[in-house]
């Protein structure tokens, strides 16, 4: 075993270790009440009652029967959670804090572990421009270890970044519903009809990957800029007023845009900053949206 393999399964376990004491101290129990009862598996079709939803009735057996009926649906015992990681080259950017592709994989491990302590399946998906690798869902302590050594080894190395390919590959995967968190930092074009497509099947959890010279660089003068993803370079006077202005002001737009997709599709967003603890921020999100479903 060479030291960077060791290395490795020295993170992979640390991050475990903490993964699965964070889903102990109440990760679990709040993701049990965030997403207990989205999913509803049908049982059978039966006459309308007053009092009944409406929205549930089944106009083809109404039509036939020549009375209204309704379709009885009945809780999953367990949901499924597929984690889509951004391993492209854009996740190895850092300015000071982690790299970026570090901080999408420790919130990997994080909803992982939530979902297979709550006794619920899990599985991830990494890419770049297309899929890279797979691993399928599946439950328990040791499958959590096998999420994390794949979330953990990923470095940010591959090509530029494309989510319709990996948005897809969920769609048909996650055929039978779910949720599907995509940590990413959405830097491409092109995805939101798939993602929409996607919605109709599952919850969706968008994670924005960012790092705060992304959002607010500091005014140093001229610097020269390279597009990790395409490898063009560009120098740009960052003390100029204009500039950094105008800098600010389409990352703070991004910000906008991808809150608003989020809602178009019916889905949450949680901004995950690399100067922050990623387990933590997740572990707050859900306790905090527990709250709000208890409320």
């Amino acid at each position: 075993m060479n030291q960077e393999t060791a290395e490795l399964i020295r993170r992979v376990r640390r991050l475990d270790i903490r993964a699965r004491r964070v889903a102990r101290s109440g990760l679990a129990g709040a993701w049990r009440s965030v997403h207990r009862g989205r999913g509803m598996a049908f049982e059978e079709v039966r006459p309308y009652t007053p009092g009944d939803e409406v929205r549930f009735i089944d106009w083809n057996v109404t039509a036939r029967a020549g009375e209204p009926h309704v379709k009885v649906f009945q809780e999953e015992r367990e949901l499924r959670l597929l984690v889509i990681l951004d391993d492209s080259a854009s996740q190895s950017f850092a300015a000071g804090g982690n790299v970026k592709i570090r901080t999408g994989a420790h919130a990997a491990v994080a909803l992982a572990a939530a979902a297979t302590r709550g006794g619920d399946r899990a599985g991830l998906l990494t890419f770049d421009d297309k899929v890279r690798s797979r691993i399928p869902l599946r439950g328990g302590p040791n499958h959590l270890l096998r999420i994390a050594r794949g979330a953990l080894g990923c470095r940010g190395d591959g090509r530029s970044t494309d989510l319709v390919p990996a948005i897809e590959e969920a769609t048909r995967s996650m055929s039978g519903g779910g949720i599907v968190a995509i940590c990413s930092d959405f830097q491409c074009t092109g995805w939101v009809d798939a993602l929409r497509r996607l919605a109709r099947r599952c919850e969706i959890l968008m994670l924005p990957i960012v790092d705060p010279a992304e959002l607010s660089p500091p005014p140093v003068g001229l610097v020269q800029i390279r597009d990790p993803e395409n490898g063009k370079t560009r120098l740009v006077d960052m003390s100029a007023k204009g500039v950094l202005k105008a800098w600010q002001s389409s990352a703070t737009n991004r910000q906008q845009e991808l809150k608003k997709i989020a809602r178009s599709v019916g889905g949450d967003l949680l901004e995950l900053r690399t100067d922050q603890d990623a387990i933590d921020v997740v572990a707050s999100h859900y306790h905090r949206r527990a709250r709000e479903v208890r409320s």
